[in-house]
């Protein structure tokens, strides 16, 4: 009944108005759609990493390419479902010209405890475990214990670290 030659007349016989695609090329019409309203505040990272992408007029893809992911991992974190690595972050921020400590809603970490301080100011500088290790020169575990309040920090690594927490103070 239908000729092989085309893989768009079915849809051509749905939409009488449009001409019948003889030739088997697509044309779609790229829209860009948004959710997020400019003046509605982002709660999440992926949320804010959405909003600033849309701001700067790029598609998922081209942000993906730029930041060297695939398209369908951006649309993840966008979405909020796995989010984004340190690194990955780092990427977006440079791209999207926003602080990682904003894409990254690290304003929403706690500061009960000072291995929560400790995270949240690693966390805002952009730092890994081991970059904040090698930085002050201890071990990438002793980092993580500190965060996770197994071990009291000695007086002459708060006194380094004294530097390094004056983000939190705002």
């Amino acid at each position: 009944m239908y000729s092989a030659v085309s893989p768009f007349r079915s849809h051509s016989i749905r939409n009488s108005n449009r001409a019948e695609n003889t030739v088997g090329i697509g044309i779609t019409k790229r829209e860009r759609v948004s959710s997020i309203k400019k003046d509605q505040s982002a709660a999440t990272p992926g949320e804010r990493i959405r909003q600033a992408r849309i701001e700067m007029d790029m598609t998922i893809r081209e942000l993906a390419s730029r930041v060297s992911m695939t398209p369908e991992g951006l649309g993840m974190i966008e979405r909020n479902i796995h989010p984004p690595s340190l690194p990955i972050l780092h990427e977006l921020s440079k791209v999207l010209q926003r602080p990682i400590s904003h894409l990254g809603c690290y304003e929403n970490m706690p500061e009960t405890t000072i291995g929560d301080k400790i995270k949240k100011a690693r966390h805002y500088h952009g730092l890994t475990k081991l970059e904040l290790s090698k930085l002050i020169k201890v071990n990438e575990k002793t980092v993580r214990n500190w965060e996770s309040n197994r071990t009291r920090i000695s007086d002459e690594y708060m006194s380094l670290l004294k530097e390094y927490l004056e983000v939190l103070q705002f």
